[in-house]
């Protein structure tokens, strides 16, 4: 069975949701010391047949999901829990779809707008709201415990670099997509050769946008500081592949991808993390 994740859809969802670091703090309860919470929150259950959809938007978190998928990103960035990384859920939080409104307050918007476009932050004001919102309204508490999970790293290749420096304050390439670490994209389409092309954009935001292909935490270990043009195009092409599409479950998704002609290359490794364990959980109180 083939399988993959078309990348359009990736890049629509990565720079919606863009996070990095699971959050770290000491409670062992999903409330703190008063953090920081949405001005409006609505929950209520999904009507059958609305379409999934999650993420923080300019004025807030909305999402039609499974309660699961919102617990994921109230204490991990994008893909970067791992498999099992939240322990303990009912049946009905994975199954059950719930709909979800919430509006940031006038006072909390510029911390809200700057975590949600900074990559580097461990724990942003929007996970932190979202925290806040599901103690209150699913009474939820855990507790984390150490783990380790598989990830990627971004490093040069032998023979340095290949990556053309950015002209400062370059135009937006057409048909691109604003990336919220900063820089340009262009995606390719189903039925396009696979290759896609960024522009002014960091080795950090790059490794970042990657973790949707890699279905996990990408990091950045190259030591480039600047911002680069580049297109990175498809490389493997067996007999049982499409273009673009890896299949589901593959070990190293990224080895399909032409890191080699970019002067780079990408290893697989371990890095420490953790995990959350649900020690009690309702389903959300109605609006």
């Amino acid at each position: 069975m083939v399988r993959s994740f078309c990348l359009a859809v990736i890049l629509s969802t990565s720079s919606v949701i863009a996070q990095t670091q699971a959050t770290q703090p000491s409670s062992t309860s999903a409330t703190q010391a008063r953090a920081p919470a949405f001005d409006v929150v609505s929950i209520k259950p999904a009507r059958p047949g609305q379409g999934w959809h999650f993420g923080f938007g300019p004025t807030g978190y909305s999402a039609v999901a499974p309660l699961s998928w919102v617990i994921h990103a109230a204490f991990f960035g994008s893909n970067m829990g791992g498999k099992d990384s939240v322990i303990g859920l009912p049946e009905w939080a994975d199954k059950e779809m719930w709909e979800i409104e919430t509006t940031v307050a006038a006072e909390d918007m510029a911390a809200y707008e700057r975590d949600r476009a900074n990559l580097d932050n461990p724990n942003p004001i929007t996970r932190q709201m979202l925290q806040t919102m599901l103690a209150d309204r699913a009474k939820l508490l855990v507790h984390r415990v150490p783990a380790q999970m598989d990830a990627f790293a971004i490093e040069v290749a032998k023979g340095g670099p290949k990556l053309t420096p950015a002209v400062p304050n370059e135009p937006q390439p057409s048909a691109s997509v604003t990336l919220l670490g900063g820089g340009f994209v262009v995606p390719y389409n189903r039925g396009e050769a696979a290759r896609i092309i960024y522009n002014s954009v960091s080795m950090s935001t790059f490794a970042h946008e990657l973790r949707g292909m890699a279905g996990g935490p990408v990091l950045d270990r190259t030591d480039l500081t600047g911002k680069y043009d580049f297109t990175l195009s498809w490389l493997s092409l067996g007999p049982d592949e499409h273009e673009g599409f890896v299949e589901f479950g593959d070990p190293f998704p990224l080895s399909h991808w032409n890191f080699g002609a970019l002067g780079l290359k990408v290893q697989r490794i371990q890095i420490p993390t953790e995990h959350i364990v649900i020690d009690h959980i309702e389903k959300p109180s109605a609006n």
